[in-house]
Formats: structure tokens, sequence, C-alpha cells
């Protein structure tokens, strides 16, 4: 059944298509998730990569594996790969087994385990990162009315709201936030922060449970999506692509441009994504792009 629904889906996004004489111009960040996360926990070794073009899935297979850089396999490097996409949030083993899975890779827990161990101790920053926001939400909440603050995230409670302030400016907000006490996957008794929202995956309004990893995927996500609507006012100031945004999808813009202004737009699109804004600075981003009558992803 779900492939019936994934072929349905994939169908419906080549209905999309540029009016007659027209194309799309597509653009979008590259690795944004990865990137942020590393700029905001300050991993530098991963930063300087991508500043070097440095394959970052060859990069953590080396560091999980322990072999040289230029000596990782095909298999260690699609390793490397779902590492990265599922152990940034502060996944554990199943949520790499999951993903693994997904890329059509089959190990046992005590692999996956040495999996997550691995491409852990080679981000000692992020795991602090995860550790801080934890702490500096707890903080917040504890202590009402009171400013928390680890690096570029700054965090407080108040009438009845945590507000998560992002490097922009813009705040997150986390209602009725609380401190609690809460049984761990593992059969122990912990800690955790709560509040109230929209579950994601029964869609009803109820209490949610978070920790430090998922508040950390909270903020990336939100930078990540700042950055794009920098990007979009941006593209307002060039007669190349003012007024031609159709849609956006996650990271990506999606402009309609006449076919012959199609390599201007397409130009003109890589230098602005290319720029940060000032609350970004040292942000290692980077941007690919394509041109087409249909969209394809």
């Amino acid at each position: 059944m779900y492939g019936t629904f994934n072929a349905a889906s994939n169908c419906l996004r080549s209905m999309i298509f540029a009016k007659e004489g027209c194309v799309l111009v597509i653009r979008d960040f590259s690795a944004i998730e990865s990137r942020v996360l590393a700029w905001l926990a300050g991993e530098e070794h991963i930063i300087q990569a991508y500043k070097e073009n440095t394959g970052i899935y060859e990069l953590n297979a080396a560091a999980i594996y322990g072999v040289p850089y230029e000596e990782v396999t095909s298999e260690q490097r699609q390793v490397g790969k779902v590492a990265e996409l599922a152990l940034g949030y502060q996944g554990g083993v199943s949520a790499f087994a999951q993903m693994a899975k997904a890329y059509g890779l089959s190990m046992s827990s005590e692999q996956a385990e040495f999996i997550k161990g691995g491409w852990r101790e080679s981000r000692p920053a992020t795991q602090r990162l995860w550790f801080q926001i934890n702490k500096m939400a707890m903080n917040a909440i504890m202590d009402p009315g009171q400013v928390y603050s680890y690096r570029k995230i700054s965090a407080t409670a108040h009438a009845g709201f945590l507000k998560v302030r992002l490097p922009s400016g813009r705040i997150l907000y986390y209602k009725q936030p609380a401190v609690t006490k809460k049984m761990q996957p593992w059969g122990k008794e912990g800690t955790v922060i709560s509040f109230f929202g929209v579950d994601g995956y029964t869609r009803k309004w109820q209490k949610i449970f978070t920790y430090g990893g998922k508040l950390v995927e909270n903020i990336v996500q939100g930078i990540a999506r700042d950055l794009l609507a920098e990007a979009m006012n941006k593209c307002q100031n060039y007669e190349a692509t003012r007024d031609r945004i159709v849609m956006t999808v996650h990271d990506e813009i999606v402009l309609e441009v006449p076919e012959a202004e199609a390599e201007v737009a397409l130009n003109t699109c890589k230098d602005i994504m290319a720029v940060m804004p000032a609350w970004a600075e040292g942000l290692p981003m980077k941007s690919s792009g394509e041109i087409s009558r249909r969209y394809k992803k």
C-alpha cells in the first residue's frame, strides 16, 4: 500500500510544470541541516570540511571505522551518510536502524551501537549542544522571567510559554512548559521537559515530552527556515528573480521565468543564497540548482 501511495505522490509532483514559454528555476540549500547543526554547535572540523568541500559522509565513515579518509569504501560511505541523517538530533540505535533500513542497509543492534558510538565520539561539540540546550530550557522553565543562553540560543519562560530565541531574533514558543518526571525507554525514571502542542503522529492536541536533541532539531530547522526566508526576500531586490517565486519546498526555492532568462535567474539565485545574513556569519552554506520544464523531486 505504501508503495502505491509513494508512486502516486511522485506522479503528482511531475504534474507541476511551467506555463508555455517558461521554465522552472529550482535552487536549494545543500545539506542545510547538517551545516546549520555543525555551525550552531561549533563543530569546527565539520565546518572546515564543508568549507573545503570535503565529503562529510566519507569523513563520518573514517571516524566510525578508524580508517584513512582515502580508504573509505562505498559501503562505509553509505553508513556515514545514514549516520549523518539519523544521529544529529541525539538519535539512538533504533533511529539509526530505522534509517539504515530505508537505505537498504541491514545490521544488528550491536553494529548499530558501534556506529552510533563512533559518530558521537567524533562530534563532541554536538553532544554538548544537546545537553546544554536541554539544561538551558529546564533552567528557564524552573526560573520564570530569567534569561538563560547557550552559544547563539537563549530561552526564557513567561506568560505560559517557553520562548526560545533563534539567532535571527525569531522566537519558538512552547505552550505550558513544565519539568517533570517520566519513565524512559531504557527503564529508568528521568527528568524531562513537557509542553502542549499538536503531536506529529496522532495530530492531536496533547502533552508532548521533549529532550535536548529534539529541541536542537526544532532550533536547526527554525534557522534553516529563516535562511530560506532571507533568500526569498533578497530575490525581490533583483530583476532576474523579482516576483518570480511560485513555491518553496523545504529548503528549496522554485521560480517560474521566461526560458530565455533562466540561466541569469539561476545564477542570480545562486549568488543570493551564497551570502549569509549577518546573524549567520561563518555558516558554510552552499546551494545547487537546475532548470526544468517540470518539477522533478
